[in-house]
């Protein structure tokens, strides 16, 4: 978690997610009121969200695990907990901006 190739990865995620987030408002903001036929029925941004939130998720989980104490005390605590808020505010949403009724079909 502390490797420099983690890092470097964890920072390609959130370039993509980044350029993802642009292309997705970009796309929805040029198709207001008129949604192209695939994008109609399924809620792909919502998706994509949740790939993303796995990632980051699954990240914290691993930092917790690893660091234990640490987490919350150790030199990257600020961080750490930055990163947790975020982790639970998007959990958050995006459990209640998704009706559960459309996920489970």
């Amino acid at each position: 978690l502390s490797s420099h190739s983690f890092g470097s990865f964890s920072m390609c995620v959130v370039m993509v997610q980044a350029c993802m987030v642009t292309f997705l408002t970009q796309f929805q903001l040029q198709h207001m009121g008129n949604i192209p036929v695939l994008f109609e029925s399924v809620d792909y941004n919502w998706y994509i969200e949740m790939a993303f939130l796995t990632f980051y998720t699954v990240e914290v989980l691993l930092k917790i695990f690893c660091y234990k104490l640490f987490f919350l005390v150790g030199r990257n605590a600020s961080w750490n907990i930055f990163d947790l808020c975020l982790v639970g505010l998007t959990t958050f949403d995006l459990a209640y901006s998704q009706p559960w009724s459309v996920v489970f079909k």
